[in-house]
């Protein structure tokens, strides 16, 4: 920018400035008073400044963070005022310091990607907030894997020739990664079944009874994975997880109460629901809506906790609706209306 040969005091600076404040695109080294005044009437201005003072840099982020794109090596306490609102502001900052990259990824995760050479603290806290972050580091030491595993087990994809430790740990949080794992050990898929991925039971060669049992009681959808499952996995099954009743053609009402009073919503997955079933899951809070082939008994039983239920039965039967009619009849006696 071509600036001014005429020699100017700091009074003229002031002067041109609050006549025009873009003039001072044209002043070399403007005083501190002319630039607060030129970013005072419009932030922007501080593009138009070569080295701003730090009073003009902090007014101008201090209105709006995002200004510090517009500032030429802005000083700490701008950076720091910046990537605090922002975290992802650090890439408009060349060079920032370490106390800047550190307040950046405390303050957004996601600003680590545009931190260059981080130091061991910066990424710690970037790999315990999300183990992804582990994508953006180089040669990263044990420290750094296992804290990001422990976080977040998606993140061994990015591990060239993990441990058995670092795959234990990753199952933890990220069991489906049992699938990726070539020739994984029996412990390894014991521990994907435990953390939840019922379906790493089928890498298991002939797992005797006790063992599917011991499973079963691990994670209850494994039921889904049995060939002829015996009684007794069934009920330890839905008592592990009220789900699994969906994996038994016929439960016994035992299993069907056990689930329900679990989860009251398994209701729907039961074929041909006891009538102590329904009961249990309407006692339990469940609302009947829009269900097909509901028992009149069961009904009956629900719209008499309260008559305006029946307005949540699809097909209310004749029974029902004269009930209702009843209540509503009595409830007006008693209400004088």
């Amino acid at each position: 920018m071509t600036k001014t040969t005429l020699k100017l005091t700091n009074e003229e600076h002031l002067r041109i400035v609050q006549a025009d404040p873009y003039a001072i695109k044209f002043i070399d080294s403007p005083c501190e008073e002319a630039q607060i005044h030129a970013v005072l009437k419009d932030y922007e201005n501080i593009k138009l400044i070569d080295n701003p003072c730090e009073k003009a840099q902090l007014i101008v982020v201090k209105y709006n963070s995002s200004c510090i794109r517009l500032i030429q090596n802005p000083c700490e306490k701008a950076q720091l005022i910046a990537v605090r609102d922002d975290g992802e502001l650090i890439r408009y900052i060349e060079n920032p310091t370490n106390k800047v990259k550190l307040a950046a990824v405390r303050r957004s995760f996601w600003s680590f990607r545009h931190i260059k050479n981080p130091t061991t603290a910066v990424k710690l806290i970037a790999v315990t907030a999300n183990g992804n972050n582990l994508e953006y580091i180089e040669n990263p030491s044990e420290k750094i894997i296992f804290t990001a595993l422990k976080n977040c087990g998606a993140c061994i994809k990015y591990i060239d020739d993990p441990t058995y430790d670092m795959i234990m740990l990753a199952l933890e949080t990220y069991p489906q990664y049992i699938a990726d794992i070539e020739h994984p050990s029996e412990e390894m898929i014991i521990k994907a079944i435990k953390c939840g991925e019922a379906r790493a039971f089928k890498l298991l060669k002939d797992p005797t009874e006790e063992m599917v049992m011991s499973l079963i009681k691990l994670n209850g959808l494994v039921l889904g994975c049995v060939n002829n499952p015996t009684k007794q996995m069934k009920l330890e099954a839905v008592k592990q997880n009220a789900i699994a009743i969906e994996y038994i053609d016929e439960p016994t009402e035992e299993m069907q109460l056990i689930a329900i009073n679990k989860n009251y919503f398994t209701i729907n997955k039961i074929k041909n629901p006891t009538e102590s079933a329904w009961i249990a899951a309407i006692s339990n809070g469940y609302v009947l809506r829009n269900d097909n082939a509901i028992p009149n008994n069961i009904q009956i039983e629900y719209i008499k906790k309260s008559e305006y239920r029946i307005y949540t039965i699809n097909e209310p039967t004749e029974e029902c609706v004269d009930l209702f009619i009843k209540m509503i009849l009595e409830e007006s006696k008693n209400t004088n209306i």
